[in-house]
């Protein structure tokens, strides 16, 4: 069982994937599809990931990814600045029920930013923009995210203020983008307020970027 605290809510999963979430819910962090919900006192069941199998969860400030045993990330909770990653076109809200529409597969994108849009998501939705990738990790920071991948690339969205998505400017992605800055094999991830932190497999060699620091074990 794994827990994660957000602001204002807790969410766990169960050793079978399912899960449940409780506390304050006025971004939708909760994920249970209820807008007029502002505070859930007992652990309640999110029924909208049901079918799916829930390895790891990860909370910023005010939004909630989950991944599942498939390599497949959710997101709900306060979009402001495209911290879901979920773009108009390339997201599928899940209902209460196992029902999830077929998409083509498509790749993050790397080129000039969409303008982002502000807003909160009640149920956990998929990041489509990742399915042609399996995600092995996931994480936080305040008001932007982050994965890791099988191929140990890393993907970057939400605010890029101060340069924190590693993308070599300080825009706001809506959508996943490739840090293709780093060019090795990394093992891990880690999210801070206003930093991001990385591993790698050896030695320790640190890399300072504007109020990020990058740590690789190669």
């Amino acid at each position: 069982m794994a827990f994660v605290a957000g602001i204002h809510s807790t969410d766990t999963s169960a050793e079978d994937g399912a899960v449940y979430s409780f506390g304050g819910n006025h971004d939708g962090q909760l994920g249970l599809g209820d807008h007029k919900l502002k505070f859930q006192f007992l652990p309640k069941l999110v029924t909208a990931l049901h079918g799916h199998h829930v390895i790891q969860l990860a909370s910023g400030g005010g939004h909630v990814l989950a991944l599942t045993k498939d390599g497949k990330v959710f997101s709900w909770g306060r979009d402001a600045n495209g911290r879901l990653g979920l773009d108009d076109d390339e997201s599928v809200t899940l209902t209460p029920v196992n029902a999830v529409m077929p998409l083509s597969p498509q790749k993050a994108p790397n080129g000039s930013p969409k303008q982002t849009k502000s807003g909160n998501q009640f149920r956990p939705s998929l990041i489509s923009a990742l399915q042609h990738v399996t995600v092995t990790q996931v994480t936080c920071g305040w008001n932007h995210s982050m994965c890791l991948t099988s191929a140990g690339e890393v993907y970057a969205w939400g605010n890029g203020s101060d340069g924190k998505l590693g993308l070599d400017d300080d825009q706001d992605r809506s959508t996943p983008y490739l840090v293709t800055l780093i060019d090795h094999k990394l093992v891990k991830i880690d999210t801070f307020k206003f930093r991001y932190l990385t591993l790698r497999e050896k030695k320790y060699q640190f890399r300072v970027f504007p109020l990020a620091t990058i740590i690789q074990v190669p």
